[in-house]
Formats: C-alpha cells, sequence, structure tokens
C-alpha cells in the first residue's frame, strides 16, 4: 500500500474480530495459532508493517477472518499455510506495502521475477479457494503500468481467482488514495473488506536533495563523506575524492568542495590562495554559521607557502577574498610541525578549534598528547583547552573538539583522567572547557553526576553552550538504559541533567546503536544517525539511518527516505545539523534516495526536518462576496482567506519563521470558474488540481483567489475550494502547479487537514431612484434633483438609461425635459439626475413630472420611476423675505420670526410664535397661527386670519378679509377696517349652528351697542370703544366676548359679517 498505510484510522463501528485468542500478529506462534480457525468464506491477510494496522482491523466487516502477517518471515509461505487449512474461501483480501509490480508479504518482496519460484504455494492458494474465487491486493500502485498489469495477470493465471489491484495510491482520498482498486482480470463480485475507514495522519519526509554534484548536476565519480552544513542551511562543506566537480580537479585526491544550494553551484576550497589545487589529500571541513569560512585538515604542502613540514594541518578558507590561511600554528604563526586534525569553527569563523599532537602549538605541552587547541584568527593566538580547571595539562588523548558559536565553550572528548576530579571509569568521557572562566567540567555523567561506565564521545554543543550532545555505550546515564548499545545524550549545563534522545517519540529505546550526534543551535533539534530499527515505524531496511529529535515535542524521525518515502538501500552516517535546525547534510551509500544516483559511491544529501503546518478546520473560511455575472473581480488574498478561518488564525507551525501558504487540492466549477493570480490580479489562471496536482500559493500581498461565476448564476458555493496549509519548505515557488500533497503531516510542507472555503455570489444589484420636492422658481434650488442609489456596490460597471415624464406638471414651463444615461463605476452605489426647474409666476396647486429609469446593464430595476413634486410654498424656520417667483411661505420652528411678501399674491403662514408678517403688492393670504401676531396685508385685496392669540391685523389698501375661526382663538386688533371694502369672516362651526353659512349674518343677528338688546344678537359692535363682541345667546345668561378691537364710530352693519 506505499505510505499511505502508515497512519492513524478511525472508524464509526464498534468490531470486535476473533483472532482465537489474540487480537494481533507479528510472531511466527499467532500465526500458528490461527491455522485451526473454522473455516470462514472471505478472509483479511494483513501484514503488520503496515502501520497502525489495529484500526483497519478494527474496521473489517464483521464475520470475516483476519489473519495478521509476521514481518520477519515468508508472507506467501503464511497465506499458503493458513489456506492449507481452509476451503471454499470466495474471497482473500491482502492488505501490505506495494508498488509498481511489487507486493511485500512479510519478508518477501513478491514480484514478477520470482513468482515461479512458489509455484507449490500456488497450488495451496487454489485449493482453498471457490471457483469463482476473487483475490483483491489493497498495496499501492501494485498494477501500475505494464510491468504492474503483467504481475497481477501472472498471479491470476497461477492461482486461478479473480484478482482486483490497485494503479494508484491506495488509503484516504484527502491523501492523494482511494479505495478503488482499479484494474482486475475479471468480474469481481466481492465487496471491499473494510467498513468504514477514516483518514490516516502519514508523516513523511521533505523532498531531499544530493549536492555532491558538479554546478551542472553531473554526479561525482568518487566517494563524498563527511558534510558540514551552514547556519541557514544554503551551504554544505564536504570532501570528496571526485574529479567531476569542478575543471580542473587533477590531483587525483580528496578536495574540500561546497556546495551552494541556493544557486545549485559547486565550488572547491582545498586551495591555495592563488587557486593551485592541493596535492595530498583534504578531509573533516567544517563550515562557519554564515557560509564564508571553511576549515579543514590536508596534508597537502602547497595551499600555503612555507609548508614544509609535512604534518596534516588545519587551514581555513575565506570564500568572500578566496584566501587559505594555517591556522595549527602557535600564536604569531610559529609552526615546527605535528599533526593537526578535526577542526571547528566559532559562528563568525574567528575561533578553530582542532586537536593536535603537536607540542610546540603552547608553552609547557609536556605531556605528549593530543590536546585541544583554540586559534584566535584575530589576534592570532593559539591556546590549550584540554586542560584541568587548575590549568594541569591531560594524561591522556585528548580529541574531537567543537566549539560554540560564541567561542566561549569548547566540549571535546579525552581519555585524560586528571581532568576533572573523581575521574576513574577508564574511559573516554566528553568535557567541556570555559574559555572565559577557565574551567573544566565533565558532562558524560548522569543528572545525579554519576560517571559512565562505559565511553562516551563525539561531542556536539548547542550556541550559547548551554547543552552538549554526544555519544555513550555507558548504560547508567539515565534510568531503563538497557538495551546495551551506544545511544545519544544531552547535557544540560544550566540544570546539570542528563536526558537520552535515541529513542522512538513513544520513548522505546532503541534496538541496536546511535552515533554521531548533531545539536541545532538551540538545542531543541539533535540530528544522529543509528542501526536501530525501532525508532520510526516501517524502518525494515536493516541500515543504518539519519534520525532527528525533537526535544520540545519529544518526536523522532527518520530523514533519510527519499521524496517518496523509499527506505536507503545501505548506511547513511555523519549528520550535520543547520543552526535552525531545518536542514541536515549527511553521507549515503544509499543508491535509492534521489532518482539518477547511478554512481555507486558515497554522496552527499539534504535533507528538510520540518514540522507540518497543523490546520484548524473547524472555522468557515469565505472568499469575499461578488456579484452575478461578475467575470473581472479582483478576488480574494491568500492572506485574507486564511484569516477569515478557524478564530482568525486557523494555521500553526512549530517551525520558527515559517511561511503560511496553502495547497489547494479541489475546486468546485459546477456554476463557475476558480482562478488564481500571483501577480495581484494582473494575470489570472485556471485552477486544474487534485490531491496529487495541488497548485501552492503564499499569503503575499500579490498571491490571489477568485471565483468567475457563470453569467446567470447566483448562491453560495459551500465547498468552493479545498486546500491545506502549506509552509514552503520544499522550496517551491508560489504558483507552482503539479505538486504533490497527498503526502501530508509528519515532516512535509503540508497539514493533514484540509479546509474548504465558500463564496457567496449575490444577485445582481438593483436601482432604485428617489423623488425630490421643488420650490418653483426658488433661485438657490434651479433643478430638481433625483438621487438613483444601486442596493449594493458592484465590481463592474452598471449603466440604466432616464428619461422624464409629463405628470400635472408641464415640460416647457414647469420644467425642461431631460434624458440621457447613469454609469456608475465599479464600487460607485449613489448617481443624481439634474432636471432643471422653470417658473411659470403662477401661484398653483402642488405639480409633479416623473424620471423613468430603463435598458439597465449589469443589474435589475426595483424602482423605476422617482416623482418631482413641485410647489410655490417656501418652507423656513428663520425670517425671510420671499424671492420673486416664489408665491407662498411657511414658517416653521418655535422662533418668533418675520415674513415679507413680494409682489405676487402671497401665501404666508406663522407658526407658533409671535410672527409678522407682510405682504407687499398682490392678493396675499396672511395667517398667523398661534402666538400674538402682527399681520399687514399692504396693497390690493389681501387675507388676514390672525389665529390662536391676540393679533394686530392691518389689512392696509384694497378689500380686506379677516378671518376668525373661533370665539375663544384671542382678541385679535383690525389697526384699519374700512366698512366700505373690508369684511369679517367667521366660522359657522365654531360661532353657532344659526348663523347660515356662505352668508352675512341676518340684521337680528347684528346689533349697535354696548350689550345685545335681545336674544337673536350675536354679533354686538360699541361703537364707542371700538369693540366687536360675540354674544352665544344675545340677552341670555351667557356673557360676550369680545373677539376683535376696530376703531370707534364705524358704521358697521350686519354686512359687515359673513360666514363661513
Amino acid at each position: 500500500m506505499g505510505n499511505l498505510w502508515n497512519n492513524s484510522y478511525s472508524q464509526n463501528q464498534e468490531l470486535n474480530p476473533t483472532f482465537n485468542g489474540t487480537k494481533s500478529g507479528g510472531n511466527s506462534r499467532e500465526v500458528t495459532s490461527l491455522i485451526s480457525a473454522s473455516p470462514r468464506k472471505e478472509i483479511v491477510f494483513i501484514d503488520s508493517t503496515v502501520e497502525d494496522y489495529q484500526s483497519l482491523v478494527a474496521g473489517v466487516k464483521p464475520e470475516t477472518e483476519v489473519i495478521i502477517l509476521d514481518p520477519l518471515q515468508n508472507g506467501v509461505v503464511q497465506i499458503a499455510q493458513v489456506l492449507a487449512n481452509r476451503t471454499d474461501i470466495s474471497s482473500v483480501h491482502i492488505v501490505s506495502h506495494g508498488s509498481e509490480g511489487n507486493l511485500q508479504l512479510g519478508s518477501t518482496l513478491l514480484n514478477s521475477d520470482n513468482l515461479e519460484a512458489y509455484t507449490s504455494f500456488w497450488e495451496q492458494w487454489t485449493g482453498a479457494l471457490t471457483a469463482d474465487a476473487d483475490i483483491l491486493l489493497y498495496g499501492c500502485d501494485v498494477a501500475a503500468g505494464q510491468v504492474g498489469e503483467a504481475f497481477v495477470q501472472q498471479l491470476s493465471q497461477l492461482t486461478g481467482a479473480v484478482f482486483a489491484a490497485s494503479t494508484n495510491r491506495t488509503g484516504s482520498e484527502a491523501k492523494g488514495g482511494d479505495w478503488e482498486l482499479e484494474f482486475t482480470t475479471g468480474n469481481i463480485k466481492a465487496d471491499l473488506a473494510f467498513g468504514q475507514l477514516v483518514r490516516e495522519a502519514y508523516g513523511a519526509v521533505l523532498p531531499i536533495n544530493r549536492v555532491s554534484v558538479a554546478s551542472d548536476g553531473t554526479q561525482g565519480n568518487g566517494s563524498s563523506d563527511y558534510a558540514s552544513i551552514s547556519g541557514d542551511g544554503r551551504y554544505v562543506a564536504f570532501q570528496s575524492t571526485a574529479s567531476s566537480l569542478v575543471s580542473g580537479d587533477t590531483n587525483n585526491t580528496s578536495d574540500i568542495f561546497v556546495y551552494d544550494r541556493e544557486t545549485n553551484t559547486t565550488s572547491r576550497v582545498s586551495i591555495a590562495s592563488n587557486g593551485t589545487q592541493g596535492n595530498d589529500y583534504s578531509y573533516d571541513p567544517f563550515i562557519s554559521a554564515d557560509g564564508r569560512y571553511v576549515a579543514f585538515e590536508s596534508q597537502a604542502s602547497t595551499l600555503v607557502s612555507g609548508d614544509t613540514s609535512g604534518s596534516v594541518d588545519i587551514f581555513v578558507y575565506d570564500r568572500e577574498t578566496n584566501t587559505t590561511s594555517r591556522v595549527s600554528v602557535a600564536s604569531g604563526g610559529t609552526y615546527k610541525g605535528g599533526n593537526s586534525y578535526d577542526p571547528s569553527l566559532s559562528g563568525d569563523g574567528r575561533y578553530v578549534a582542532f586537536y593536535s599532537n603537536a607540542s610546540s602549538l603552547v608553552n609547557g605541552d609536556t605531556n605528549g598528547q593530543s590536546d585541544i587547541f583554540v586559534h584566535d584568527r584575530e589576534t592570532n593566538t593559539t591556546s590549550r583547552v584540554s586542560i584541568a580547571s587548575d590549568g594541569t595539562q591531560g594524561n591522556n588523548y585528548c580529541y574531537e573538539p567543537i566549539i560554540s558559536a560564541d567561542g566561549r565553550y569548547v566540549a571535546f572528548a579525552s581519555f585524560a583522567t586528571n581532568l576533572v576530579s573523581g575521574d576513574t571509569n577508564g574511559a573516554s568521557d566528553v568535557f567541556v572547557h570555559d574559555r572565559e572562566t577557565n574551567t573544566t567540567r565533565r558532562i558524560s555523567v548522569a543528572s545525579d553526576g554519576t560517571q559512565g561506565n562505559n565511553y562516551s564521545r563525539s561531542p556536539s554543543i548547542s550556541a550559547d553552550g548551554r547543552y552538549v550532545a554526544f555519544y555513550s555505550s555507558a548504560s547508567n546515564l539515565v534510568s531503563g538504559d538497557t538495551n546495551g548499545a551506544s545511544d545519544i545524550f544531552v547535557y544540560d549545563q544550566q540544570t546539570n541533567a542528563t536526558s537520552r534522545l535515541s529513542v522512538a517519540s513513544n520513548g522505546t529505546q532503541g534496538n541496536n546503536y546511535s552515533l554521531d550526534p548533531s545539536i541545532s543551535a538551540d538545542g531543541r533539534y539533535v540530528a544522529f544517525y543509528s542501526l536501530a530499527s525501532n525508532l520510526v515505524s516501517g524502518d525494515t531496511n536493516g541500515q543504518r539511518d539519519i534520525f532527528i529529535h525533537d526535544r520540545q515535542t519529544g518526536t523522532t524521525s527518520r530523514l533519510s527516505l527519499s521524496n517518496d518515502s523509499t527506505q536507503g538501500n545501505t548506511h547513511s552516517d555523519s549528520p550535520s545539523l543547520s543552526a535552525d535546525g531545518r536542514y541536515v547534510a549527511f553521507h549515503s551509500d544509499a543508491s535509492t534516495l534521489v532518482s539518477g544516483d547511478t554512481n555507486g559511491q558515497k554522496d552527499i544529501f539534504v535533507a528538510a526536518n520540518n514540522s507540518a503546518p497543523v490546520l484548524d478546520n473547524t472555522g468557515n473560511p469565505t472568499l469575499t462576496t461578488i456579484n452575478q455575472g461578475d467575470a473581472n473581480n479582483t478576488g480574494t488574498l491568500v492572506s485574507a482567506l486564511i484569516a477569515s478561518g478557524a478564530n482568525g488564525d486557523p494555521i500553526t507551525d512549530s517551525d520558527a519563521g515559517a511561511v503560511e501558504g496553502i495547497a489547494v487540492t479541489a475546486v468546485n466549477n459546477t456554476n463557475g470558474t476558480w482562478q488564481y493570480s500571483i501577480d495581484d490580479g494582473n494575470t489570472w489562471n485556471n485552477f486544474v488540481v487534485s490531491a496529487t496536482n495541488a497548485t501552492v500559493l503564499t499569503d503575499t500581498a500579490s498571491d490571489r483567489i477568485r471565483f468567475v461565476p457563470g453569467t446567470k448564476y447566483s448562491g453560495t458555493v459551500t465547498n468552493g475550494i479545498t486546500f491545506q496549509a502549506w509552509d514552503a519548505t520544499d522550496g517551491l515557488a508560489s504558483g507552482t502547479t503539479g505538486v504533490n500533497a497527498s503526502i501530508s503531516d509528519g515532516a512535509t510542507p503540508f497539514s493533514f487537514a484540509a479546509e474548504t472555503a465558500s463564496i457567496t455570489v449575490n444577485p445582481p444589484p438593483t436601482l432604485r431612484i428617489i423623488g425630490t420636492n421643488v420650490i418653483e422658481g426658488d433661485s438657490n434650488t434651479p433643478n430638481a434633483v433625483f438621487t438613483v442609489r444601486l442596493s449594493a456596490a458592484s465590481t463592474q460597471s452598471v449603466t440604466v438609461n432616464y428619461a422624464t415624464v409629463t405628470g400635472s406638471a408641464t415640460a416647457g414651463s414647469d420644467y425642461t425635459a431631460t434624458s440621457g444615461q447613469l454609469m456608475f463605476a465599479p464600487g460607485e452605489t449613489t448617481a443624481t439626475i439634474s432636471v432643471p426647474i422653470l417658473n411659470d409666476s403662477l401661484s398653483e396647486a402642488l405639480e409633479s413630472f416623473s424620471v423613468n429609469l430603463s435598458n439597465p446593464t449589469n443589474t435589475t430595476i426595483a424602482t423605476p420611476t422617482g416623482t418631482a413634486m413641485l410647489t410655490d410654498f417656501l418652507v423656513t424656520s428663520v425670517s425671510t423675505t420671499l424671492s420673486p417667483g416664489i408665491e407662498n411661505l411657511s414658517l416653521e420652528g418655535d422662533s418668533a420670526i418675520s415674513g415679507i411678501g413680494n409682489y405676487s399674491g402671497n401665501l404666508m403662514i406663522g407658526n407658533a410664535a409671535n410672527n409678522f408678517l407682510r405682504g407687499k403688492v398682490g392678493n396675499d393670504t396672511l395667517i398667523g397661527g398661534a402666538g400674538n401676531d402682527t399681520l399687514v396685508g399692504n396693497y390690493n385685496n389681501d387675507t388676514l386670519f390672525g389665529g390662536t392669540g391676540n393679533d394686530l391685523l392691518k389689512g392696509g389698501k384694497g378689500a380686506d378679509i379677516f378671518v376668525f375661526a373661533s370665539p375663544s382663538e384671542g382678541m385679535d386688533t383690525i389697526a384699519d377696517f374700512n366698512v366700505a371694502e373690508d369684511t369679517i369672516h367667521v366660522y359657522s362651526d365654531s360661532f353657532g349652528s344659526d348663523l347660515v353659512t356662505g352668508a352675512v349674518i341676518t340684521t337680528q343677528q347684528f346689533w349697535l351697542g354696548a350689550s345685545a338688546a335681545d336674544t337673536s344678537d350675536r354679533f354686538i359692535y360699541n361703537q364707542s370703544t371700538g369693540g366687536l363682541f360675540f354674544d352665544v345667546d344675545g340677552k341670555g345668561g351667557a356673557a360676550q366676548i369680545q373677539v376683535a378691537q376696530l376703531s370707534t364710530g364705524l358704521a358697521m352693519t350686519n354686512n359687515d359679517l359673513f360666514v363661513v
């Protein structure tokens, strides 16, 4: 099944298959015990190397027999042994790893080359099967290609059964697999053996690449090993005997090379400052954190002038200045011979640690042993650090130095027993010398200080010197160390605690040795190589592999795997971990790690150490809402899409500085087309994706996704786009297509979880037109302005035609007929139409005309007609003189303001305060309203209505009318009542039902005097005082009420009062 099986499954059904007393396999006794099981019609064989096979077992259909194959025994034989005791089996299901034309059954890789060797066993298979039996092979890619098909056909011919097998990955759809067995040799009647299987969480590794190649990619024609990687993983230094990596390599010996993983170029650095190649071997490179300096050991005498000792020396090559210097010298540069080895550089390349048997590098070196030295390239001084805290020199061999990034601490291994007190174990130990305090301590001890009971060596130190990794064969450094093998340990100089790291993620100790640790700058990650087969699942190659342990999460991963997770077919060793813990360089004899590895040589590889991003898919991410038919929408930034997910930040990544991006694995084009852009929408490309053919995008300001809806589609696309989180650690550029995201989680760039995003396509926005009110003749408002509004902003241009339509108002007299087209630019929602208003100088009733909308584009019309109401009323809350052309005025508010008419016939209405209203020339109507108002008619025939309050009314010249609505409104003063021209109007409904509407009052209802003379009198004018009274019952019991004050001595009659 390939590595898709190395995952966790869950199931909705609760099953408990019978296994004759055992529920798991893995040894011959379990398989043997199953042979006596009662026969069943269907049987499932599951290879126990399929990770988390227990979940698959739990998902097998009821009443199906399950057999677990021992991975250490021949699977063909195991199956034959079981089937020898079965009859009438109608279907056999085999769950195991596979590849094109290959089926892994226990310890046997079955293919066309060895099928014939199992003839007798095929006969046992056939004897257990019905005549029309089916055999289903669930291994990944078993039937892929011509080779795979031929292999399955041969199996069918040998067994007489009808076979079904997969031509692609089998397993979770989310990981690029499926449960379809695409290739068959006949009619398959059996159903799949499993119930509902859940998605798996396969932990694969990132793409691995080979760096011991020439700049043009040519593989080396010699052995390459002992890599050293720069802090950021860009540069890899290594030694190689290959002569094909750079031109002019004719020295026929081992050289030091640096490969630039960014520019894919290889250069040789074991050369003199003038470019002369070394005349002897160069080994053991160490590159500085920034990649500028490379230290190495060399026997060559041509790298610097004056090198005549014939000894192995330590050199540093400056890749920036292209100069080579020898550093295994005494202070001041004195050199007297002796061999020096194993250089190590501080982060900036200033300090070089190495070990040497030379006795002339420092004064007082009389121990006759190899010692650890540090050369300061800035001060050109050399000091010995393999000494006790009191300065005593070591009494035995010291080797394998490593210096901290800041140059303060130097860790090393030594057999010396006098560097610290109590060193009585007689074995190599690991020590750390503090160059600042000049103290030395032993760190290959248990947390309680107990010395190791076996040797320890190969230290690696964190940047600040706090953590020191090393390997040891001691069994007493941590409790529970019973494997009898070398393990990897880390000592914390701050807490004095020792921990073992060469363990599986569940804490299981390794079942074989682990060596050569390399620790990250912060001490979180430790890489090492190991022959243990139980540190990770599926480790069946029986070879040394490269592993990395995350001290923060406690997980261990294997890195020496190919891009498709193929194991190395031989040993991988000597890892070098970048400072950030992201990349591991190592050498390997394996030819299966990268394609095209045909040189038969040891090569240098770089694998990425990565924690896959985690995607929280519990949210409801959405893209920016668009409108129907909007083929040119600007889409949604990938960053905005991500931010619309769970809690606004659905992607988490434990790797510092990790990139946030997505791998799009599916789109729903049912109602439109999904597209992406990596240049901020200038260019759009259609998605053509699947789990194994994803398109990757980052959360930059230029990466966008959009949906181009079908012309008439509106609604919500709930599963519009499916994506996984992507951290770009595979080195792919944004916009790269054809990416296989089906292998996810673990150390891959892809999250296990997938998310779907939706988009809403709104119906087209609707248009409505809003009418207006205009005062005809007002010079401040010469136009009727109609507002046209879109119900929502559109991402495309919207147009609509408009035209005026005559109503009670007359085109040419009241307004100017108008037509045209409105355009809304994308994003605009409001526009206006202006229609000129004309003044016909007539005092008219309310008039109207309309504007109609028609022929919209990219929208529909909700309200097609807007109406303009034309009025002669000016409504104001301030004192106002009517402009020429405006006939009417209405005061509003509660301030005592005035209104002055013009030369037209005006209607002016006061507010509730004390107003002053004055007409001019024209027949004016003045209505005071509430308050004590002053109304002046001036010229012509005016109508004055004081309203409530005690008002002053002055008609002026002309036949004026003074209106009284009620006897209780107050007492108004009529300053200039003229009995020859003026009239008083009274309301019948307030002054009494005995008054006849539409006529003057009768003579019986009018009386001149101080009070009523009889009961029929209603209005009494007192010529002496000028008072005009109303008496509801004449000479009855009710008191008379003065309604007006007129001039005295008027010759009033009943004809001066008119009932309305």
